[in-house]
């Protein structure tokens, strides 16, 4: 499972069991409160079969922490005693300018990708790391 955590909404994908395709789950919407979202985030995927969560940290482009890093953090803090399953923090950097690209280029309206940009920055974010996994 990968996590696109936002103070508005949480962005989701799986893999399939090979750990080779990733695939978009609705978003769910945040309280922007990461013990809350964590607990939410626990609800929703009580029905999936999983070994890991991967979750984006937005780092700056330098590498340090961002104001969101933090928060982040706190969110991953919460799921790790909420799961039995590792919570990775994985570098995000870039993946929301990427997701944003890919679905300006599939000409949606702005809204339609304000909608969207989460489940495909989720996406993103697992297909990255299943890549460099797999190296």
């Amino acid at each position: 499972i990968a996590v696109d955590y936002g103070m508005a909404r949480i962005g989701l994908a799986i893999s399939d069991p090979t750990q080779t395709i990733a695939t978009p789950l609705p978003t769910i919407q945040s309280s922007g409160n990461p013990k809350k979202a964590a607990e939410m985030l626990i609800l929703t995927l009580k029905n999936y079969t999983f070994v890991e969560v991967v979750v984006g940290l937005p780092l700056k482009l330098s590498g340090t922490d961002s104001e969101s890093t933090t928060l982040v953090r706190t969110f991953i803090e919460e799921l790790k005693l909420l799961l039995t399953v590792p919570v990775i923090p994985f570098d995000e950097r870039l993946t929301t300018v990427q997701a944003d690209r890919a679905l300006r280029e599939g000409q949606l309206t702005r809204k339609s990708r304000a909608q969207k940009v989460d489940r495909a920055t989720a996406t993103l974010l697992l297909t990255n790391y299943l890549e460099l996994k797999k190296r």
